[in-house]
């Protein structure tokens, strides 16, 4: 009798907690860090990331075969376009800042400023264009075909799969089959 009752009181304290942020009320829609204030991203960095993301997911719907190339170079040129805009409101967000206040340590000049935000542009544009940061590369990132180590076969850069046999095409297996 002991032993059900013991059973029962845990039964009922893990639903009670499994439940409890149902009962509390509390709003689930909010992210942590969203409030005014508290450090979080701005609208502008939002914007920015959520821009960026879009780029490496049409990135990859167009490896994957979910868009055609004309729709991908229009889609990314957008993209681009609008990713570029939303890093320059970042840093225009950031300059505005730092001139509302006193001069932050190490604060640079106008002119450097503009320098650094144009080289930070170029290099987030470059980022983009290139491909993986971790150093793989990929083979719609490079054009170059890739070759199945069982079956020779040619496949398209952005293959992980051999179209002929289905054995997995490692990063590492681009060379040319011998003839």
């Amino acid at each position: 009798m002991l032993i059900t009752a013991l059973g029962l009181a845990i039964v009922v304290a893990v639903a009670f907690f499994v439940a409890w942020p149902m009962l509390s009320g509390r709003e689930a829609t909010e992210e942590p860090g969203a409030a005014a204030g508290d450090g979080g991203p701005s609208e502008p960095e939002r914007r920015r990331d959520a821009l960026l993301a879009a780029l490496k997911e049409a990135e990859f719907d167009h490896q994957v075969g979910k868009t055609s190339d004309e729709d991908y170079r229009a889609q990314r040129a957008e993209l681009e376009a609008r990713a570029l805009a939303a890093i320059s409101d970042v840093e225009a967000a950031r300059a505005a800042g730092s001139e509302s206040g006193a001069p932050a340590a190490g604060a640079r000049e106008p002119a450097a400023e503009a320098h650094a935000a144009r080289d930070r542009r170029a290099r987030a544009l470059h980022a983009i264009r290139s491909g993986p940061a971790d150093g793989s590369e990929s083979g719609a990132a490079t054009g170059r075909p890739r070759f199945c180590p069982a079956c020779g076969r040619k496949n398209p850069g952005a293959a992980s799969f051999c179209g002929a046999c289905g054995r997995a095409l490692a990063a590492g297996e681009r060379r040319r089959r011998r003839a």
